[in-house]
């Protein structure tokens, strides 16, 4: 049992055995030339899928962590320019956007390059009825990843000082930018040899949260872009030249069969965001006191008795108390009082609400938006004035008393 393969360049007057390296051992069940680079043929054996870029003249095994199953059937879907095949016994695979293997020659001759990106669709889920009563029902297969799938190819990896690859400081950036030239995003992946994929979500360039997101208080995705073109860029440093950018179309999901308001809702979901950014700053500059603080009493409490520092507790106290006062304003963790109450738990929700949309805010939402902004507004100002006069007070009676100082907010 071994595999056969034959290639006719005449229309069947005669045939040429392309067999060549492939496994020894299974049968070739089916063979597929790709409708859009003709050199480029995939054939579906007992062992899995293999690929070749030369018409048959050298295999490579294209698994790509595909378990070793008999491949009875390949098809490049037209519209999406997947790789679907059907297994014996082991259902169907796709292999998202084929760009990527389809330019993989003209790749290869280059340093750097970047592949196409095919249309990404803003998709609006709210658009579509929801079915909650159908329990496990629907079987449903694993999606790519939301949005705009970036790919490019590098010639060589990471290399440290010593010459050595895999220096994780490496990286390289997909830029993304409108029309206009303005930067929307930057994406950092990184730099190894070989095809790289990554994964643009369609939101605009927002703030770095950290590992820790309950620790962020405002854990807002930013806003999505409007549908339109785009152009992606690779930037892999000064040693490697700039591949050719290349446009990146976004649709609108199709289902929308009104007419939306995107830039007004876009204009509405920035100045929250931002709202919510600068309070997000607020908590963890408060935080930050709140540890000095903790810290300060502690040495407060190892003082001999009768030093000046030990006069200190009380103003620590007092101080400790305001920051926590504050801190409830704007986000709640272990407190009695519900979360809902704090400013930017408020405008995370009507963020939340307006971003299902795809209008302007309503009245009522206008309202609302205007009023968390005095709110916050007003609780800035007393952060601020925490910052740069309580501490900074306390600091110096602090120095006085011939005590470490606690740190700026």
């Amino acid at each position: 049992m071994r595999p056969w393969v034959f290639r006719t360049d005449d229309y069947g007057r005669s045939w040429t055995d392309v067999t060549g390296d492939l496994p020894p051992v299974g049968y070739a069940h089916v063979v597929r030339e790709d409708p859009r680079n003709p050199e480029l043929v995939y054939v579906g054996t007992e062992l899995g899928i293999f690929a070749s870029w030369t018409r048959g003249e050298r295999w490579l095994d294209l698994r790509l962590g595909l378990p070793r199953v008999a491949v009875r059937d390949i098809f490049v879907h037209p519209r999406d320019n997947d790789l679907i095949i059907g297994t014996h016994g082991r259902s169907v695979f796709i292999l998202d956007d084929l760009a990527p293997l389809q330019d993989l020659g003209r790749a290869v001759a280059s340093e750097a390059w970047l592949f196409a990106p095919r249309q990404a669709t803003r998709f609006e889920p709210w658009a579509a009825r929801f079915r909650f009563d159908v329990g496990d029902a629907v079987f449903v297969g694993e999606n790519p990843p939301y949005g705009a799938g970036l790919a490019f190819y590098l010639a060589s990896g990471a290399s440290s000082a010593d010459g050595e690859e895999g220096s994780a400081s490496d990286s390289v950036s997909v830029v993304i930018t409108e029309a206009s030239g303005d930067t929307v995003r930057v994406l950092r992946a990184a730099r190894r040899a070989g095809i790289t994929r990554v994964s643009w979500d369609l939101r605009e360039q927002g703030a770095d949260p950290p590992d820790d997101r309950a620790a962020y208080r405002f854990a807002a995705s930013p806003p999505r872009v409007l549908p339109g073109e785009y152009r992606v860029s690779l930037d892999a440093g000064s040693a490697t030249e700039a591949p050719e950018s290349r446009t990146a179309p976004v649709v609108l999901d199709p289902r929308i069969d009104w007419s939306p308001d995107l830039e007004a809702q876009r204009r509405s979901l920035r100045r929250l965001y931002a709202l919510g950014q600068r309070g997000a700053e607020a908590v963890r500059a408060l935080d930050r006191i709140t540890q000095q603080l903790d810290a300060l009493d502690d040495r407060l409490a190892e003082l001999t008795d009768g030093h000046p520092g030990g006069a200190l507790r009380p103003a620590v106290d007092t101080l400790a108390t305001q920051v926590d006062s504050l801190r409830e304003s704007l986000a709640r963790d272990e407190s009695d009082r519900p979360a809902s109450e704090a400013v930017l738990s408020r405008i995370q929700g009507l963020y939340g609400q307006i971003s299902r949309s795809t209008n302007e805010p309503t009245g009522p939402q206008a309202e609302w938006a205007a009023a968390f902004e005095r709110e916050l507004e007003a609780v800035l100002d007393d952060v601020a004035r925490v910052t740069d006069q309580e501490v900074p007070r306390l600091n110096r009676r602090v120095a006085e008393a011939g005590v470490p100082a606690l740190g700026g907010g």
